[in-house]
């Protein structure tokens, strides 16, 4: 799916417990990862673009950084399922 994600706006803030997602972005944005007991923050500038792919359990958040709306593409490897959703919420990131 595709989102415009407003100024200030966080994304995610959860993981998967099946498939894999892989995210597409423009910045400025802040992407938070947590694997385990491992952590990454990754500041993408104005002016660059990011994709990343993020495996089941990876707990991840989005928030755009800058003063305009940005686009996210999300693709993922499971189709959502309302009867056994897999998304587990996991705050990486507040407002």
């Amino acid at each position: 799916h595709m989102v415009l994600t407003e100024p200030g706006a966080i994304r995610g803030n959860h993981y998967h417990t099946r498939g894999t997602e892989v995210l597409a972005g423009a910045g400025p944005l802040l992407i938070r990862l947590r694997d385990g007991d491992a952590r990454m923050e990754l500041q993408i500038a104005a002016d660059e673009a990011i994709r990343v792919t993020i495996p089941a359990g990876v707990a991840h958040a989005i928030m755009n950084t800058g003063d305009k709306p940005s686009a996210i593409v999300s693709f993922s490897t499971e189709s959502y399922n309302r009867e056994e959703p897999d998304v587990v919420r996991e705050v990486l990131i507040e407002m």
